[in-house]
């Protein structure tokens, strides 16, 4: 019996060990584990390796670059139904609306202030707007640490600066001053507010809206007292407007030609 109890608390010492050692080694897996690998797992649960997902936004990205903005999100829909979360989907879709918006504003400008559609291209700009804001929030909102949600805030702020052009432009002066305020709200020192400011500034000093392709006053009174007094001696000294004048000198009275 002395020669046996020794082994035996050798071996019960030794599975004490092994177990210490078979935690031990559970432990540092498990902190690996969620240091590093599951990190990555997180990052990539939002995309999907589905192959369509790929064609889709291929698709969509060719239809974006040559301007077909309706058959872009027509493909970035489709992906959207494959992956909603993916980044390259939310921005895509963002991005789609940007353009629109932009496209709208440069079919206003390109409208003279007399064209009776330019109310209507006004006020689907005001909608295409409010648009690609709500695409950007959305987009903001699944994909919070892509780098492509910095150029969206970007975009944002081009098109309330086109939209505070318009208001301005417009006569809207109270609707620009709300706009800008807002816009100097969240960010103080953006380099856009001086020029902003000047364009709301210019136009509350105008009395009403550009009267395009007008004459100043001044040439257009000039011009008319230029057209009257020509008919007031058309119609007293000749029958025709395009009579020639009589020459000079006494009736009979012959006029040599004078020497260069």
């Amino acid at each position: 019996m002395s020669s046996t109890a020794p082994s035996g608390r050798v071996t019960v010492v030794s599975w004490i060990i092994g177990l210490l050692l078979m935690g031990l080694l559970g432990l540092v897996g498990f902190v690996v584990y969620t240091r590093y690998v599951r990190p990555g797992e997180a990052a990539g649960a939002g995309a999907s390796t589905d192959p369509r997902l790929d064609a889709f936004l291929g698709r969509a990205d060719e239809r974006l670059v040559v301007g077909d903005l309706d058959g872009a999100k027509e493909q970035y829909v489709k992906a959207s139904g494959v992956s909603d979360r993916d980044p390259r989907v939310v921005l895509g879709l963002a991005r789609v609306e940007i353009l629109r918006a932009e496209l709208g504003y440069w079919k206003w400008l390109s409208l003279d202030e007399t064209d009776p559609e330019r109310a209507s291209a006004e006020q689907e700009l005001s909608q295409a707007v409010k648009r690609a804001g709500e695409a950007i929030d959305h987009a903001v909102e699944k994909a919070p640490t892509d780098g492509g949600t910095t150029r969206l805030q970007v975009d944002r702020l081009r098109l309330e600066a086109m939209v505070i052009c318009v208001l301005a432009r417009t006569g809207k002066k109270e609707a620009a001053d709300k706009t800008l305020a807002q816009l100097e709200a969240r960010h103080r020192s953006h380099p856009l507010l001086e020029p902003l400011r000047r364009i709301v500034q210019s136009a509350s000093r105008r009395a009403g809206p550009i009267d395009a392709g007008l004459e100043p006053a001044s040439d257009a009174s000039a011009s008319a007292s230029a057209a009257a007094g020509k008919a007031r001696r058309d119609d007293e000294n000749y029958e025709f407007d395009h009579e020639p004048l009589p020459p000079h000198g006494s009736p009979g009275e012959l006029e040599l030609p004078k020497s260069p």
